[in-house]
């Protein structure tokens, strides 16, 4: 994630692993409220980052096995964002969806583009000497 952040990213405003939204027992949104999510911030959604650029925000989201499953969390997490400490200014429609994934798979194109989710595939030679050797095969 910090490589293609890195390489992608550099200069921008970037948070990595932010916890969305709110925990629903809590109702207000003062300073003890803020407190109170403090200690619970470990049941909230976690995005791995978050990127300003410009009046628009990116929710990047990285995977390399089961990246369809990534497609129905950046849509929640979407939804959440607005609400988040630190987002509450930013509207839907400035939203984009990224989705970070180490393998080529035309299908998670297919089913993520119609939902607006750029698709990236990011294989940097580490990540593919790493799932040759998992798969006992040689690069």
């Amino acid at each position: 994630m910090a490589e293609y952040l890195d390489q992608h990213y550099r200069g921008a405003r970037v948070t990595t692993h932010v916890r969305l939204g709110w925990p629903p027992n809590v109702k207000g949104r003062d300073a003890a409220a803020v407190r109170e999510r403090s200690f619970l911030v470990a049941v909230l959604l976690e995005a791995d980052a978050i990127v300003r650029v410009g009046d628009r925000v990116r929710i990047l989201e990285f995977t390399v096995w089961r990246p369809t499953a990534k497609v129905a969390q950046l849509l929640r997490y979407k939804m959440e964002l607005p609400g988040t400490p630190g987002y509450e200014d930013v509207d839907q429609d400035h939203v984009d969806l990224v989705l970070i994934t180490g393998l080529e798979d035309p299908g998670v194109r297919t089913f993520a583009e119609p939902y607006g989710i750029q698709v990236d595939v990011f294989s940097p030679r580490w990540l593919m000497e790493a799932l040759a050797k998992r798969r006992g095969s040689a690069t």
